[in-house]
């Protein structure tokens, strides 16, 4: 049977007791599952996004993760039923948890106070699907960063690639002292370096951010930082203005005492990193000359650096066939999974593409494997 055409959907765990939400919504680079229309039904996906879809018993017969005798959808006050459906297979094409760490939190050790969480919808959804059958506990999940930023920050804030992303940066840790050369700060790996301190400062005066102002932004993340490099940003000064107003992470002082006293570090220390780093040689981490900005005029800022969680990666474990399988390997026959909420192809930090790349190859996979065994 030929695959007539295809639908991206993506099943969303309540999290509240209350059922399952189907979306037809495509988020982030990990929902590529390939399902085949009038060939594999997932779920009945209704024309308003965020429905409450609840599974019910017909007729004696319970509901579960393969075969949905009926759903109930449900928007506010609103409740109708959806078509009986029989699927012969499901394909968990989920996500990670990056953006439900009340749950990330019992599948790992990392202290997700330091990290931020982006994206959209995930929230561990076909883990907790997949822990519903043999497959049982879904581990081995790992906390991808790929950037910095700063709290409630936005994802595009230019503030935010100034300050936490450039080799002109200068960051000390909860004891006001360097502990790296931050030339690695546009790195994926400088995010897991964040996570090992217990604070992460970046300090930068006020000449610091005329020159980022003024076109001294070098490095980039993602496609809309692109055009900060090396070009004047509009309005920086008033979001660093609106920063130090309004965020505790973010601190404002006339003197460098008094910046230490606002974020809790040793005012020597401090004090004396930034003499040592104004001479503009860096004998202990090697940093460059040309990206050793003095720290001089004031007014001095500071800013809370914390590691961006791009995503999750692992959980659920599947074969070569994307089949989900059980402690033992044993397939469990109609289940499938495929991307990021899939295990062991990725590590702690990201390696960029490598999510679609397996959302991509693993529902091909599953959509082939159905057609010629299941249909």
């Amino acid at each position: 049977m030929e695959l007539r055409s295809v639908h991206l959907a993506r099943l969303h765990h309540a999290g509240d007791g209350q059922g399952i939400v189907a979306d037809g919504q495509c988020v982030g680079g990990a929902v590529f599952a390939v399902v085949a229309v009038d060939v594999v039904e997932i779920l009945a996906v209704p024309d308003v996004l965020e429905q409450r879809v609840v599974p019910q018993d017909v007729d004696g017969v319970p509901a579960d993760l393969r075969h949905f005798q009926a759903l109930v959808a449900e928007v506010g006050s609103q409740r109708a039923y959806l078509p009986r459906h029989e699927a012969k297979a499901v394909v968990l094409a989920t996500g990670g948890m990056s953006t439900n760490k009340t749950l990330l939190a019992g599948y790992t050790s990392q202290d997700l106070d330091k990290t931020i969480g982006w994206g959209q919808g995930q929230d561990g959804d076909g883990h907790l699907m997949a822990e519903q059958t043999a497959h049982g506990r879904a581990n081995h999940l790992t906390v991808d960063s790929l950037f910095n930023n700063v709290k409630d920050f936005s994802y595009d804030s230019a503030l935010g690639v100034c300050v936490a992303m450039q080799p002109s940066n200068f960051w000390v840790n909860q004891d006001g002292l360097r502990f790296m050369n931050e030339n690695i700060s546009s790195t994926a790996v400088s995010g897991k370096v964040v996570e090992t301190q217990g604070s992460v400062w970046s300090i930068v005066d006020a000449d610091g951010i005329q020159k980022y102002a003024e076109g001294g932004c070098q490095r980039h993340y993602s496609g809309f930082a692109d055009k900060l490099v090396g070009n004047a940003i509009d309005g920086l000064q008033d979001e660093v203005d609106k920063a130090v107003s309004g965020n505790d992470e973010c601190f404002k002082a006339d003197t460098i005492a008094e910046l230490a006293k606002e974020i809790g570090v040793d005012a020597d220390n401090l004090a004396d990193e930034i003499e040592k780093y104004n001479t503009g040689t860096d004998a202990e981490w090697g940093k460059e000359a040309e990206n050793m900005w003095p720290i001089a005029t004031a007014p001095f800022y500071a800013f809370r650096i914390s590691s961006g969680m791009l995503n999750t990666s692992g959980g659920i474990r599947i074969n070569t066939n994307a089949q989900v399988v059980d402690n033992r390997y044993k397939p469990i026959a109609g289940l499938y999974a495929a991307g990021v909420c899939t295990s062991g192809w990725d590590g702690e930090v990201y390696g960029n593409g490598t999510c679609q790349a397996n959302a991509l190859f693993c529902g091909r996979t599953a959509a082939k494997h159905i057609v010629k065994n299941l249909l």
